[in-house]
């Protein structure tokens, strides 16, 4: 048998992966996605963060040298400088947060994989890393290492060549004006840098959603394993059996009011027949039964007022040789053709 994974995963292989923290999921393009909102927030309060910046360095500067300094001078000093920090990195820390927590989200959803929390040994398997270190994996991470090397020097030297004008005039510029046209240009870099490994993260994630499906897929043998553990013991696929008869039949005893006549034995067997030219060149059975069964199609039958006819010897020929959604067949043409006849007398009815 052959034992090549050809089959797509079913539902219940896949919560079973996802139980276990296997999912699609990209940590490059989260990383450059949490970059990019980082760079593009310092890039707009880039001006803001500077000037809170210069104030508070003036401000210390002053104090430090108009003032003797005490231990509790400078832990005061020391303590300002702690909020002052936290403020100004506020924004950005906040934006590759969400950014981060928001890509990982829209790649996986929640996901909940406590078993990742025990220790795994077979991480430590000399054997294994080596499998890991010369595996289709690592060498696309190598690929990968190498395309954001490459991204971020391209931009690094665009960057300094196109700006190369105003950084040789840096040195004309008073300190303040000077740090803006750097964080000016830094920024500016940056952004672009983040945007392409977001480009990169992207193309990341379309690889790992395609891994991440060709090892779920499983055999032939593999399905046919999962279908015996899904149906459970003998005594739970005989519940579900005998649940799947009880709604065939339940569906069948929906079709009674339609027929044209109950044929019947006249309490063992009964069988229920319709004639539409239109639907079918022969009279189709639209149920049949047996002793409580039959009793159930002729109380059905009675209740709307549908003829039944007994003879013993077609009935037990219809529900031993024709099938219910069946046509009847042809050697019974000629006895069903007569029941209808005397049917259709009883109705005024004209056959058609």
């Amino acid at each position: 048998m052959s034992q090549e994974r050809t089959e797509a995963a079913t539902p219940k292989k896949r919560r079973d992966a996802r139980r276990k923290g296997q999912v699609a999921r990209s940590s490059e393009l989260s990383g450059a996605l949490s970059l990019l909102a980082a760079f593009m927030v310092l890039r707009a309060a880039g001006p803001w963060i500077w000037q809170r910046l210069w104030l508070n360095m003036t401000g210390f500067f002053a104090v430090a040298g108009g003032r003797e300094l005490s231990p509790a001078l400078v832990g005061n000093m020391l303590l300002q400088a702690a909020e002052a920090t936290v403020l100004m990195a506020a924004p950005v820390a906040g934006a590759a947060a969400v950014a981060g927590v928001g890509s990982g989200l829209l790649q996986t959803g929640l996901v909940s994989a406590p078993n990742l929390l025990s220790p795994d040994f077979s991480r430590i398997d000399p054997l294994s890393g080596a499998k890991r270190v010369f595996s289709r994996r690592a060498l696309m991470e190598m690929v990968k290492a190498l395309a954001k090397v490459a991204v971020v020097g391209y931009f690094a030297f665009q960057g300094v060549r196109g700006d190369l004008g105003r950084l040789m005039s840096l040195g004309d510029m008073k300190l303040g004006p000077a740090a803006g046209v750097v964080l000016s240009i830094a920024s500016g870099m940056m952004v672009r840098a983040a945007a392409s490994l977001a480009v990169i993260g992207a193309l990341d994630y379309l690889y790992q959603f395609y891994e991440f499906e060709m090892g779920l897929r499983m055999t032939k043998q593999e399905l046919k394993e999962e279908a015996k553990e899904t149906e459970g013991r003998p005594e739970v696929r005989g519940k579900i059996k005998e649940r799947q008869r009880q709604m065939a039949r339940k569906r069948m005893m929906a079709q009674v009011p339609k027929a044209d006549v109950i044929v019947t034995n006249p309490t063992h067997f009964a069988v229920a027949l319709k004639y539409d030219p239109k639907l079918a060149a022969a009279p189709v059975c639209l149920a049949k039964g047996a002793d409580l069964v039959a009793a159930r199609i002729r109380q059905i039958a009675k209740a709307h007022q549908i003829p039944i006819v007994e003879n013993p010897p077609l009935a037990q020929a219809l529900y031993r040789t024709v099938e219910v959604g069946r046509t009847i067949p042809s050697d019974l043409y000629r006895a069903v053709a007569e029941v209808l006849a005397f049917v259709y007398r009883l109705k005024g009815r004209v056959p058609a």
